[in-house]
C-alpha cells in the first residue's frame, strides 16, 4: 500500500481546515451531534422511559405531583397543588414554590398526548439543550473559535448533577439553562441595538429567577458593572452604556421576581403549608455537628457528583491564574473574575445548611465555572500555540475523561443505597392501579401512605390524595384519628415491617389486599369509633 507524499497529505489537512473554518455552521452541527451522542453515552434514552427514582425522588415527585394536579384539576397557573394534603390544616395540597410554568405547560401537553413522564423529561432536556447552545453561541462571539466555545458549553454537560437533575424533573438545571438563554439575547441587543431583545432576555431572566433565586449571581454581577459605569465613567468611556430605556427591562425582572416570591409567601400563608424553603440558611446559624455532617457529605459524595474532582481543581487553578494577572486584564474582565466566583461563594455561605442532602442547589453556580473557562480562552486566544493540534488534542482528552467520569457516576445513582427506596418500596406503589380498581378505591379517595418521609412521593406514584409522614405524626394514635376524621379512607403500607408497631397494628385490622411489598387496609370502620382509653 502506497503512502501519500507529505505535501499532498498536508494539502488535504489544509483543505479540511479551510472547510471547517470558513463554514460558520459546522460548529453548530457538531455541537448538536455531540450533545446527542452524550445523551446516548449517558443512557438518557433509558432514563426517558423510566420512573422517577434514585437520589432526591422526594423532590422529583414534588414537581411531578404539581404537574399531574394541573392535569387532573385544570387549576389556574397561580394555584398549584400537590397530592399531599398537608396544607389548610390537612384539607388541601395547595402550596407554591418555584414558578410553575414548566409544570403547567407539561400538563397541557399531557392533555394532548396523554400522561407520560418522558414528555416532562423531554421538555427539560430540550430547555437544557437550548441553554447550552445559547452559551455556545455567546462564547463563539467572544472567542471566534467554535472548538473552544463547544468545550466551554459542553463541559457543563459532563457534570453528573446537570445531566441527572436536568432530565429528572428538578428545576435547577432549567434555571441555569434559562439564564444562558437570557444572556444570549442580551448579546443580541448589543449586536443589533434593538431594545426588544432586552425584553426577551428579561422574560428568560425572570423565568430563571422565579424558579431559582440563586441563579441571580450573574445578573447581579452584570448590573453591578452597569451601575459602576454610570457612576464612575464618562459616557464615551462606558462599555455597556445603557440609557434608562435599556435599564427598564432589568427593573421589571427585579419587580416581577419580587412579586412572585411575595405571592408565594401569601399563598403558603393562606393555606398554611409550604414544601420549599425560600429564606436563607447561612453557615453561621448551624451547629458544629451539622457542619461536620455536611462537610462529610461534600467530601464523600458531592465532590464526585458535581464535576470530576480533577476538573474542579483545574478550574480553581485557572481562576487563580486569571486573578494573578490582575494588572493585565481589562476592568470588566477583573470585575467578572472577582464578582462571579465571590457571588457563588456567597450563595454557598448563605444557603450552606441546605447542602445537607440537597446537592442540586450547586447547579446554578456552574455559570461561574463557565465564565472562568470563557475568560481563559479569551485571554489566550491570540497565542498561536492555542491553535496547535496538540492543544486541541489535550482539550479533547480532558473533555473525554470528564464524559467517562460522568458516565460512571450516573450509573452509580441507579445502584445500591441511592436507589434502594424506589426498588424496595416505591416501585410497587406505582403499579397499584389494577388492585385499586379491584378494591374500588377511587382517585379522589384519601389515603394514609406510610412509611414515607417525603412530601408526596408515594402519593404521586399511586395518584391519590392523602397523607404521608410529612406533616403528620403516625407514631401516635391521635395522628391516625385526625387524618381519618379529615377523610382518609385507606391505609397503604409499603414496608410491612412497620405493622409490628402497636400504633400501626391498631389501624391495620381490616385487611383488603396486597401487591408485592404493599398491603392495603380499610380505615372507614374507624371513622365512627371513639378513641380507646
Amino acid at each position: 500500500m502506497s503512502i501519500p507524499n507529505k505535501p499532498f497529505f498536508f494539502e488535504i489537512l489544509n483543505r479540511m481546515k479551510q472547510i471547517l473554518t470558513h463554514n460558520p455552521n459546522w460548529g453548530r452541527f457538531i455541537f448538536i451531534a455531540v450533545f446527542i451522542l452524550l445523551c446516548w453515552v449517558y443512557d438518557l434514552d433509558k432514563t426517558l422511559s423510566g420512573r422517577p427514582q434514585s437520589i432526591h425522588i422526594w423532590r422529583q415527585t414534588t414537581s411531578l405531583s404539581i404537574a399531574l394536579n394541573y392535569y387532573e384539576h385544570d387549576n389556574s397557573l397561580f394555584k398549584p397543588q400537590l397530592h399531599s394534603q398537608f396544607c389548610s390544616d390537612g384539607m388541601s395540597g395547595q402550596s407554591a414554590g418555584e414558578f410553575p410554568l414548566v409544570y403547567f405547560c407539561v400538563a397541557k401537553l399531557w392533555k394532548v398526548f396523554g400522561v407520560h413522564e418522558w414528555i416532562f423529561r423531554l421538555v427539560q432536556l430540550l430547555i437544557l439543550f437550548f441553554g447550552l447552545f445559547a452559551l455556545f453561541e455567546t462564547c463563539n462571539y467572544f472567542l471566534k473559535n467554535q472548538f473552544w466555545s463547544g468545550f466551554v458549553s459542553l463541559i457543563l454537560f459532563t457534570s453528573p448533577m446537570v445531566v441527572f437533575y436536568g432530565i429528572n424533573f428538578l428545576p435547577d438545571g432549567t434555571s441555569l439553562a434559562l439564564m444562558f438563554i437570557g444572556w444570549f439575547f442580551v448579546l443580541r441587543y448589543h449586536l443589533i441595538r434593538r431594545t426588544y431583545w432586552l425584553w426577551i432576555a428579561a422574560f428568560f431572566f425572570t423565568f430563571a429567577l422565579t424558579i431559582k433565586i440563586t441563579s441571580a449571581i450573574s445578573l447581579i454581577a452584570f448590573l453591578g458593572w452597569v451601575v459602576f459605569e454610570l457612576i464612575f465613567r464618562k459616557k464615551e468611556d462606558r462599555i455597556i452604556n445603557y440609557y434608562y430605556l435599556q435599564i427598564l427591562p432589568y427593573i421589571i425582572v427585579i419587580a416581577l421576581t419580587t412579586a412572585w416570591y411575595v405571592y408565594v409567601d401569601y399563598y403558603n400563608t393562606l393555606h398554611r403549608g409550604n414544601y420549599s424553603e425560600h429564606s436563607i440558611l447561612p453557615i453561621w446559624k448551624m451547629t458544629s455537628e451539622k457542619f461536620e455532617i455536611i462537610k462529610d457529605q461534600v467530601n464523600k459524595i458531592f465532590l464526585m457528583q458535581y464535576m470530576n474532582p480533577y476538573m474542579q481543581y483545574l478550574t480553581f487553578a485557572v481562576w487563580v491564574g486569571l486573578a494573578m494577572r490582575f494588572w493585565k486584564n481589562s476592568q470588566i474582565q477583573n470585575w467578572g473574575i472577582l464578582v462571579l466566583p465571590f457571588g457563588a461563594f456567597s450563595v454557598l455561605m448563605l444557603w450552606f445548611q441546605v447542602l445537607h442532602g440537597h446537592d442540586y442547589y450547586l447547579i446554578v453556580l456552574l455559570i461561574a465555572f463557565a465564565f472562568v473557562w470563557l475568560m481563559l480562552f479569551s485571554v489566550l486566544k491570540n497565542y498561536e500555540w492555542m491553535r496547535h493540534p496538540l492543544m486541541y488534542g489535550l482539550l479533547l482528552a480532558i473533555f473525554a475523561y470528564n464524559v467517562y467520569s460522568c458516565q460512571i457516576v450516573l450509573k452509580e445513582r441507579y445502584k445500591g443505597w441511592m436507589n434502594d427506596w424506589f426498588v424496595k418500596n416505591l416501585e410497587a406503589v406505582g403499579e397499584l392501579d389494577p388492585l385499586f380498581d379491584q378494591l374500588k378505591i377511587g382517585k379522589d379517595d384519601r389515603v394514609i401512605s406510610i412509611p414515607d418521609p417525603s412530601v408526596t412521593a408515594s402519593l404521586y406514584f399511586m395518584n391519590r390524595p392523602g397523607y404521608t409522614d410529612f406533616g403528620s405524626d403516625f407514631n401516635q394514635e391521635e395522628g391516625f384519628r385526625k387524618r381519618i376524621e379529615q377523610g382518609a379512607k385507606y391505609l397503604i403500607v409499603n414496608d410491612t415491617t412497620i405493622l409490628d408497631k402497636p400504633v400501626v397494628k391498631a389501624f391495620a385490622e381490616h385487611y383488603m389486599g396486597q401487591y408485592r411489598n404493599v398491603k392495603i387496609f380499610d380505615l372507614r370502620p374507624y371513622a365512627t369509633q371513639t378513641p380507646k382509653e
